[in-house]
């Protein structure tokens, strides 16, 4: 299997939807229900990437981004918020970028692959 993703959200419909995606395509998917687990999930799997909620019960995303910047693990957010209305947070936060739910599989796919295998890399 490929790179490792840890998949943040607190609905689980959400998680289940896209963890088949991703492991469709070649992924090794944790998921992630809340901020607590996903800090634990950090530490034990050094995932490659973390897919990240911004509307979280316990920390919103960009709270959580700031304490994982330490792990030095890109982030993308995936939100139902408008990118629009959270540009400046993105941009301060030190993610490497945003998607917006609903999010359609090929985009999603399109944005890992773009974030795990950087431009002039070979895959």
């Amino acid at each position: 299997m490929g790179n490792s993703i840890l998949l943040v959200d607190d609905e689980d419909s959400f998680l289940d939807l896209i963890s088949i995606v991703l492991e469709r395509a070649g992924y090794r998917v944790t998921t992630a229900s809340c901020c607590d687990s996903a800090v634990e999930a950090v530490r034990k799997c050094r995932p490659d990437l973390i897919l990240l909620d911004v509307n979280m019960p316990c920390l919103d995303g960009f709270d959580l981004c700031e304490m994982l910047q330490g792990d030095h693990v890109p982030i993308l957010f995936i939100s139902g918020l408008p990118y629009r209305e959270q540009s400046d947070r993105v941009a301060y936060s030190g993610a490497v970028g945003y998607i917006e739910k609903p999010v359609r599989p090929e985009v999603l796919l399109a944005r890992v692959k773009d974030v795990l295998v950087p431009a002039g890399s070979s895959s």
